[in-house]
């Protein structure tokens, strides 16, 4: 949205959502049913009442790693479920794809479009490209990642293992920096360690402190630390 209406006041930007600014975008299943007025509300009641176990498991189902679903499930409270049915039903169609009919200022900025493989709710792999080279984004494949991807694989991104090639511009510095801020956001924020991920974040293993928030450690109860535990939502 900055993007698009105040490029100004960017120096790059990174979205992994650009599909969704298509005109042919159609909302997940999910979304929809938060975006119709009782079949929402039934919909989150039934998952606040579930308990935080039951919670966590089905984030887990729908591609988020265990230790962090655990974090999200112990906060998702009655006001984060009326959040979620106000932005939804915010944003349901035709709004996006009004929206999306100024894409095409977001060029005036370097852009990054990640492209998940395996996210099947932000648009189609074309509607996505379509929307990217609109945007004058760059494209990053993320082969074999999901909607989690952030979660599931951060430092892959923030490390700029996005394939092509080209020259180290400040564009692309800058987008890289991007990534690296949204990397230590989710480890900070959900308490996600390098040993759920199976990554080393790039300033630890240069000896420096990350920037940003710090990284903290799980807590060592109730927390599994293999890297199996990344797909096990049993």
């Amino acid at each position: 949205m900055v993007a698009m209406h105040r490029p100004d006041l960017l120096r790059s930007r990174v979205s992994d959502t650009v599909g969704v600014f298509h005109p042919d975008y159609v909302w997940h299943e999910l979304a929809r049913t938060w975006q119709t007025p009782g079949a929402g509300e039934q919909q989150l009641t039934a998952f606040l009442d579930g308990g935080r176990a039951d919670r966590a498991r089905r984030l887990c189902d729908r591609g988020m790693p265990m230790p962090v679903a655990e974090r999200v499930a112990a906060r998702f409270d009655p006001s984060l479920a009326h959040a979620v049915l106000a932005l939804y039903r915010a944003a349901a169609q035709p709004l996006m794809a009004r929206l999306g009919e100024h894409l095409e200022h977001a060029a005036q900025r370097p852009g990054l479009a990640v492209l998940a493989t395996k996210d099947h709710v932000v648009g189609t792999e074309t509607q996505r490209r379509e929307a990217a080279e609109r945007a004058g984004a760059r494209v990053a494949v993320l082969d074999g990642l999901g909607h989690q991807w952030l979660s599931r694989a951060p430092l892959r991104a923030a490390r700029g293992r996005r394939g092509g090639s080209g020259t180290r511009s400040d564009a692309r510095r800058g987008i890289a920096a991007a990534a690296d801020i949204a990397a230590g956001w989710y480890f900070a924020d959900y308490g996600v360690s390098t040993a759920h991920t199976g990554e080393i974040h790039p300033a630890k293993r240069r000896g420096r402190r990350p920037r940003g928030k710090e990284i903290r450690q799980p807590p060592r109860r109730g927390v599994p630390r293999d890297r199996g535990s990344l797909g096990d939502c049993a």
